[in-house]
């Protein structure tokens, strides 16, 4: 039988993709560069045809990588859903939730959630990350997390994911120092000042 392309393979030629660097996707990976160059190399030698054109002002995938990219998506997609189906069938594994929780959002309230959400699905387990909003909005967009809490930012294009409101925030804003500059401490006039923020 001709040999085929191992998983690893697959899923670095599909980091190559989602990062566009071999330097980026092999960290992403956890591997060297030569290592990961290798396996590209490898890949295109087992498909028979060039994925990924080189050149000194970087590297892009050809058309032919375009058209083979949804197809190792979905080898490796239908694998990972044969592995969750298999165990589940024989009670060797609980799906698990994994949500990324901002820092600053504290534990209290979320613990609440998670108590919730066992009652209504014992089925599942839970996998919780303590996280940065950058590092949070990463992982949510490279599929590493399945859930995202965190105050809703006003500088992001969210449009792709599904947003549920869990709470409306209270502060005080304290700074005597504007009461001489406003006529009225309002919300917009505050927002003026740039002292404004979540504390640490």
């Amino acid at each position: 039988m001709k040999e085929l392309p191992t998983m690893q393979e697959l899923q670095s030629f599909i980091t190559y993709n989602k990062t566009g660097s071999f330097t980026l996707a092999a960290q992403t990976m956890n591997i060297t560069q030569s290592a990961f160059s290798a396996q590209m190399k490898k890949l295109e030698r087992l498909v028979g045809v060039k994925l990924i054109s080189r050149s000194t002002r970087g590297s892009r995938l050809t058309p032919e990588g375009e058209l083979f990219l949804p197809e190792a998506e979905l080898v490796l997609d239908t694998l990972e859903r044969a592995i969750q189906s298999i165990r589940l069938a024989s009670k060797v594994e609980r799906p698990i939730l994994n949500i990324g929780v901002l820092r600053s959002l504290g534990d209290i309230r979320l613990n609440g959630y998670v108590s919730h959400f066992f009652e209504n699905h014992p089925e599942f387990s839970v996998s919780i990350y303590d996280m940065e909003e950058e590092e949070l909005l990463l992982d949510l967009r490279e599929n590493r997390i399945d859930i995202a809490l965190l105050y809703l930012p006003n500088n992001k294009d969210m449009s792709l994911y599904e947003s549920k409101a869990l709470r409306e925030d209270e502060f005080v804003y304290y700074a005597p120092k504007i009461i001489d500059q406003v006529k009225e401490a309002t919300l917009k006039s505050i927002q003026q000042f740039p002292l404004l923020m979540y504390p640490p």
